[in-house]
């Protein structure tokens, strides 16, 4: 009888088990991660779930901020080489105009210039295509915001990542010049 217990406290030692807090821990008993393989392919994957929470979150948020805001109507316009992006406003003089783009993320604020009444405030989530860095506004027929496309339509591109602007972006008025004051 001593053999079959000193077999089976022998077998143990080998083994690797041991007891812990009242509970018996063997090596072959351990759950291994299994969110990294030879590629990282299944940590990717985890990355990418964040990314979609995140993305999610972000487009629930403008939602929210869109129902609240449901007065302000706007429209967007693809043109051959420009994205616009224009607003309705019954009165175009006496207007401050602020135009601000974080990366693609764009604000605009309208106020009556002399008592600083809030007269338009909006969020758009901007197309990837377009360079915002080259944006203008200007007030005619409403409030228009025009964004050049980093590349004409129609062409093919190879997509690549490149470096996130983060500073933010002060969209100046567009220069305009009246023709009527060069005729003859």
């Amino acid at each position: 009888m001593y053999r079959i217990f000193s077999l089976f406290a022998l077998l143990m030692l080998v083994s690797g088990c041991h007891w812990e807090h009242k509970k018996r821990i063997c090596p072959w008993m351990k759950t291994h991660k299994t969110n990294f393989n030879k590629n990282n392919h299944l940590e990717s994957e985890t990355d990418i779930e964040s990314v979609q929470n995140n993305l999610m979150d972000t487009e629930i948020k403008l939602q929210e901020f869109c129902t609240k805001n449901k007065n302000v109507v706007s429209t967007e316009i693809y043109d051959d080489d420009t994205y616009t992006l224009k607003y309705e406003l019954d009165e175009t003089l006496n207007l401050n105009v602020t135009v601000k783009i974080f990366h693609r993320l764009m604000e605009t604020t309208v106020k009556m210039a002399n008592s600083n009444a809030l007269v338009l405030e909006d969020l758009k989530n901007l197309p990837s295509m377009v360079k915002p860095e080259n944006a203008t506004w200007l007030l005619e027929d409403g409030l228009r915001i025009r964004i050049p496309y980093k590349v004409p339509l129609g062409t093919e591109t190879s997509e690549v990542c490149v470096a996130i602007n983060t500073e933010i972006i002060d969209v100046p008025v567009a220069v305009t010049i009246d023709i009527s004051k060069f005729a003859d």
